[in-house]
C-alpha cells in the first residue's frame, strides 16, 4: 500500500518515533494531562499506548495521541491488516 507523502514503517518504528515526540511533548505537559485533553479514564491508557510489543489501545486513541504529541502519521487498514504510516521528509 502506497499514500503519497508517507511512509509505511513497523509498528515499533512508530512507537520508536512516538516516543521521541513524546519526550518533547512532556516538557510542558503530563501523562494525567495528555489523558484529559483525550478524555479518557486513566493516564494508564496513555502508557499503554506506547507499548512497543503490540498495539495496546483502539486505534482512535492511538491515532488521538499521535495527534496531541505532533506526530503526523496515522493507521491505515487494508484487507483486515492494520498498516502504520508516517509522514516523509
Amino acid at each position: 500500500m502506497n499514500i503519497s507523502g508517507y511512509k509505511q514503517v513497523t509498528y515499533l518504528r512508530l512507537q520508536q518515533l512516538m516516543a521521541a515526540k513524546y519526550e518533547k511533548y512532556k516538557e510542558g505537559s503530563s501523562e494525567i494531562l495528555l489523558a484529559v485533553s483525550l478524555n479518557v479514564k486513566s493516564s494508564q491508557t496513555v502508557r499503554n499506548a506506547f507499548q512497543q510489543d503490540m498495539q495496546m489501545v483502539s486505534d482512535s486513541i492511538l491515532t488521538s495521541i499521535i495527534e496531541a504529541i505532533g506526530l503526523n502519521a496515522c493507521v491505515v487498514w487494508e484487507k483486515g491488516q492494520r498498516n502504520y504510516f508516517v509522514k516523509g521528509k
